[in-house]
């Protein structure tokens, strides 16, 4: 009889480890499926934006008003939301049923949700907020000084506007949430239903910049984004605020001169004139390149990789959309990690892949290496801007 409950409990032990065993494979495999779902439904956003009427890198997107936002849920799949009852339904309620978003979007799992607000309302919002923030390298937000010189209440400090797509909201990060702070704000800055508000960390996100000679750095200071044409003209794209007025270099040796960009959007396109190398595809700290010719529109949610000649690969997640912040104007923030001097440098989306579609170029983070938190300017205004890989 013991010899039989001996028998049954080393029968149970290994029974038990074949199934530990399988449940871990099949996690495994399951957070591999799920990545792999990411990267098809961010491809299929990217042909749902394509279908919205833009007006041009610097104005304020015409989607439709039924449109709700979109994101990419925990289970990879792609979440197309539309408002519920629009007095103003420009395309009709049927461009976002099931059947219509797959036959755009190319996927066969797409999912459809209602909500209360449309994206045009958390744009124009995020937009009226945002011009509060004072931008640039020297910028401070709002002087609470000159508002109490003007005699308002509210003299907090607004450091930061994002788009959160998933709970239909615009979220504002002050430096007091306190209930007479959030009450000054709502009667003196804005007020909508849709408004959610942080507490701003004290750390404030800067252009990561710094002073490196050497490897591949863009007039020692910066990173290269991508090759790319621009009309006629051969060359490639970075940060506005790692290029100057004449002659730009890499490695040391006289590369070209900028020849198109905005300050306020912070890119630019380098034309090469002296430079007797073409700039690589290849990604610095991989063994990928990126893939010639491709581009992906990223939205919340989707998996996302960065490199840089200062800290190298890191891969996260869109975390937001329409950041508005001391460093510029509609960027999108990610998880992921960096340091001075990867300003300039590329993101990308599906980073598993051996040849990743572009998808921006980076701003700027902290240089706290412990904050993992970055800001890059979409593919969107680089594509509308006539920059083609």
């Amino acid at each position: 009889m013991k010899m039989m409950k001996r028998v049954l409990v080393a029968t149970l032990s290994v029974a038990m480890l074949f199934v530990c065993t399988v449940s871990t494979s099949a996690v495994s495999l399951s957070v591999e499926a799920i990545k792999q779902r990411n990267y098809e439904s961010t491809d299929g956003y990217t042909k749902l934006f394509e279908t919205f009427e833009l007006n041009g890198p610097t104005a304020n997107p015409a989607y439709p008003e039924e449109y709700g936002g979109a994101y990419i849920d925990d289970s990879g799949i792609l979440v197309v939301q539309r408002v519920e009852q629009s007095a103003n339904m420009t395309r009709g309620a049927t461009m976002f049923t099931k059947a219509s978003l797959s036959e755009v979007t190319g996927l066969q799992t797409v999912k459809t949700a209602t909500v209360e607000y449309s994206y045009n309302q958390l744009v124009t919002a995020n937009n009226a907020i945002g011009a509060h923030i004072t931008k640039g390298t020297e910028a401070s937000a709002a002087s609470g000084v000159e508002r109490i010189a003007e005699g308002k209440t509210f003299t907090g400090e607004i450091v930061q506007t994002a788009i959160d797509a998933k709970n239909n909201t615009v979220v504002v990060w002050l430096d007091d949430i306190s209930a007479d702070s959030i009450e000054a704000f709502r009667e003196e800055i804005y007020d909508a239903p849709y408004l959610a508000f942080e507490l701003a960390s004290e750390e404030r996100p800067t252009y990561q910049t710094a002073y490196k000679s050497g490897k591949g750095w863009v007039n020692d200071i910066g990173s290269i984004g991508f090759p790319a044409t621009f009309g006629s003209y051969s060359g490639f794209v970075t940060a506005w605020h790692c290029t100057t007025s004449g002659t730009n270099y890499i490695n040391d040796q006289e590369y070209g001169t900028r020849i198109d960009g905005s300050s306020t959007l912070d890119y630019a396109f380098i034309r090469q004139t002296n430079y007797t190398d073409s700039v690589s595809r290849g990604l610095y700290d991989t063994t990928k390149s990126l893939y010639s010719g491709g581009y992906v529109f990223l939205v919340q949610g989707s998996e996302v990789g960065r490199t840089g000649y200062a800290s190298g690969y890191s891969t996260g997640k869109v975390l937001y959309t329409g950041v508005n912040n001391i460093l510029g104007d509609d960027l999108m923030e990610t998880d992921c990690g960096s340091m001075g001097g990867d300003s300039g440098g590329p993101y990308f989306g599906s980073p598993s892949y051996s040849q990743p579609n572009i998808a921006g170029i980076h701003i700027g983070g902290y240089n706290d290496v412990s904050i993992k938190t970055t800001y890059f300017r979409g593919m969107s205004y680089l594509f509308n801007a006539g920059y083609r890989i």
